[in-house]
């Protein structure tokens, strides 16, 4: 889950559902936003589904894993929740499309993102409680 229209929680949940975490919901605090076309695109490009995203208070909460994506500190309500702290790529402050294209630094920051949550949720699957905590 994220706080910040949901993108980076997007990413976490495709890349979960595609390690056999079918259960897995793209969940945000805020409203849920359009994903930028760098998430799909970074999603698509390896065979992820890009999922629906929620608001976080529409999820049942019982039993649930719930892993913040962003910038700590997560909702004062999951404060006990696994952070890991990521970012998509943000143009510089005051640049325009004219001044800089940053189309390749997007989809870079994009397919990171998706790398270093893939790398975290195999870790959580592998751990011995299967990532359940």
């Amino acid at each position: 889950m994220d706080s910040s229209g949901g993108a980076l929680a997007a990413i976490g949940a495709a890349v979960a559902q595609s390690l056999g975490r079918a259960e897995a919901v793209a969940a945000t605090s805020t409203d849920p936003q359009p994903l930028p076309q760098e998430v799909s695109t970074a999603l698509k490009e390896v065979g992820m589904r890009v999922p629906d995203v929620v608001r976080l208070r529409e999820i049942d909460a019982s039993g649930v894993t719930f892993v913040f994506l962003g910038a700590p500190p997560p909702p004062e309500s999951l404060a006990a929740a696994a952070t890991w702290s990521l970012a998509l790529y943000q143009p510089p402050a005051g640049a325009t499309d004219r001044q800089e294209p940053d189309d390749l630094e997007r989809i870079a920051g994009a397919r990171t993102v998706r790398d270093r949550i893939e790398r975290r949720v195999e870790a959580m699957i592998a751990a011995p409680d299967g990532g359940s905590r």
